[in-house]
């Protein structure tokens, strides 16, 4: 079995117009799919561009807040009052302190007071 060359010329052509329609359906296709990555990566882009605004923002707030909490212990219009009550507060400990200390040494003297009457009588 022979084929003719106007047959292999014809089979050629068609074989060509298949492969051809076979490379452009897959090119269509492949560029309907970069479409999609391109239209993907694009809302991506603009999601991270504007988390990173946010973000600026945010750090610049901070270091605003940062920057005002340096000078804050020193501008505190309540530095005073706190001193005070530190003061009131280490006042009231050390008065404690003391009486505790004098209780101890009353009961001391005491005990030894007693000690004493009991083995002079």
């Amino acid at each position: 079995m022979s084929i003719s060359s106007e047959e292999r010329i014809e089979l050629k052509n068609e074989i060509k117009d298949a492969v051809g329609d076979l490379i452009e359906n897959l090119e269509t296709r492949t560029s309907s799919q970069f479409n999609i990555i391109d239209y993907k990566l694009d809302a991506i882009e603009k999601q991270t561009t504007r988390t990173n605004g946010r973000l600026s923002e945010a750090e610049s707030k901070l270091k605003n807040l940062e920057k005002s909490e340096k000078d804050h212990i020193l501008r505190c219009p309540n530095n005073q009052r706190i001193r005070e009550l530190e003061d009131v507060t280490l006042t009231a400990k050390t008065i404690k302190r003391v009486l505790i200390q004098g209780l101890v040494l009353t009961g001391i003297v005491m005990t030894i007071i007693l000690g004493l009457f009991t083995l002079l009588n």
